[in-house]
Order: structure tokens, then C-alpha cells, then sequence
């Protein structure tokens, strides 16, 4: 016992004579870095802010899934019912000046009909479905309409979109840092300190600019038009700014 007391008690001096003697004990070198390591100057203030951008923009195009379903006996006969609707579909699409780069198939579907899960097949269902912009806002109602008439019986999921939408982003994203900014000038200046400069920028949520309507027309619809309000779409992002405190 008496000799681990003596060498813990020999350390407690050696540890005590470095933090005493410093340069003598350790050399220049070492000393100051001890010194750089001491919590006064290791330590950093910091402020963390969210900050909030939200642009709106008038929309310059509307997208809508225009699609053909066909349901006979056989399926010889839903499919070529199904083909020679389409092609009209497309047809009047093209006519009415949409370019072929804005039509696009994203979905063709062969379903077996039954008359329950384990009975006999009663028909076939097959359905084509295309994925169309309208750039021409002011002719979009009157461009749905003919597509109906021209055998369209599944119109869905039309929204208003901007074509332009990294511009709209990057707005969002200058706005929401400035805010950021503004903020956390406004919090450090309230206690007297002052803001230094930026640490770390992360982008916290993004929301693009689209506005969904549920129109959906089946083949039995009586509408003589497709009244369309585009209005304004929004933009929404917001950052998380980390600064320095002076």
C-alpha cells in the first residue's frame, strides 16, 4: 500500500510540474500546444435559423393523362377496338398542334374480366393511357373536349405546371437564405453581439410548383366543355443556416 501511494503521489507531481514549469518541462512546441487546446479559444458560438422562400408564378402549361379503356368478349376485339380509338385520340392530338415530344404512352393495361374471383373469364378490358402537355393555356379546355369526342374515355390528373422551374427554384432558395439571414442579424444584434459569417447551408423541404385538379371524364360524361382556371402556382423551400457569433 505504502508503495502505490508513493508512486501515485509521484505522478500528481509530475503532471503538476508540467502545468507549472510549461516550457522548461515540456519545451516551446509543447507548451503552446497545450495552450491552443484551453477552452477559451476552442470554443465557437454559433446560431443555427430557418429560413422560408416562397415564389408564385403563373403557370404556362397544363399535363393530363388522356387514355382510351375498351372492354369486349374477346380480347382480338378489345385490343383492336382499343388501337383504332388511340390512333384517333392521337390524331386529334396532333391536328390541334400538340407536338409529338408532349405525347407520351405511360401505361398499357390487359385485364381479365370475371363475374367473380374464381369464375369464368366474361371479357377483356385493355386500356392505353398517354401523358400530354398543353402549352397553349388558352386553348386547353377546347383541346380536352376534342380528344373526348374523339374517343378519350379515361381523362385524368390534369394540373397546371411552369416549364421554367429552376428559375423558380433558385428564386426560392435566394429568398429563403436572405431570410435566414435577416433573421439571425436580427436575434444576435438583440443581445448585443454581432453576426459573422456563414457555417453550413442545408436545404430543408422543398415543395414544386404544381396544382392538381380532379377532373376525371368517362365516356358517359355530358359535358359540352372543361372550364380551366389556372391561377397562380407556389413555390416553397426552406434552408437551415448555421452562422458564427462575433
Amino acid at each position: 500500500m505504502l508503495k502505490q501511494a508513493t508512486i501515485s503521489a509521484g505522478i500528481a507531481l509530475a503532471v503538476l510540474a508540467i502545468f507549472l514549469l510549461g516550457d522548461q518541462v515540456l519545451g516551446p512546441a509543447a507548451s503552446s500546444a497545450l495552450a491552443k487546446k484551453s477552452p477559451d479559444t476552442a470554443f465557437q458560438r454559433t446560431i443555427s435559423v430557418m429560413g422560408e422562400g416562397k415564389i408564385t408564378a403563373k403557370p404556362d402549361s397544363v399535363q393530363a393523362e388522356i387514355g382510351v379503356t375498351s372492354l369486349r368478349n374477346t380480347l382480338k376485339e378489345a385490343i383492336a377496338e382499343n388501337n383504332e380509338k388511340m390512333a384517333a385520340v392521337i390524331a386529334a392530338l396532333k391536328g390541334l398542334g400538340i407536338a409529338e415530344k408532349d405525347i407520351q404512352t405511360v401505361r398499357f393495361n390487359v385485364d381479365l374480366e370475371r363475374a367473380d374471383y374464381n369464375g369464368p373469364i366474361t371479357g377483356y378490358r385493355v386500356s392505353n393511357q398517354l401523358h400530354v402537355t398543353i402549352r397553349d393555356l388558352n386553348r386547353a379546355g377546347e383541346i380536352l373536349d376534342r380528344v373526348i369526342e374523339a374517343g378519350a374515355n379515361d381523362v385524368s390528373g390534369v394540373r397546371f405546371a411552369v416549364s421554367d422551374v429552376g428559375e423558380l427554384e433558385k428564386q426560392a432558395r435566394l429568398t429563403a437564405i436572405a431570410d435566414a439571414m435577416s433573421k439571425a442579424r436580427e436575434m444576435v444584434e438583440a443581445v448585443g453581439a454581432k453576426l459573422g459569417s456563414v457555417l453550413t447551408i442545408t436545404t430543408a423541404s422543398y415543395s414544386p410548383p404544381a396544382y392538381e385538379r380532379s377532373l376525371v371524364f368517362m365516356a358517359s360524361s355530358d359535358a359540352k366543355s372543361v372550364p380551366l382556371e389556372p391561377g397562380e402556382l407556389q413555390l416553397y423551400t426552406s434552408v437551415q443556416v448555421v452562422f458564427a457569433i462575433d
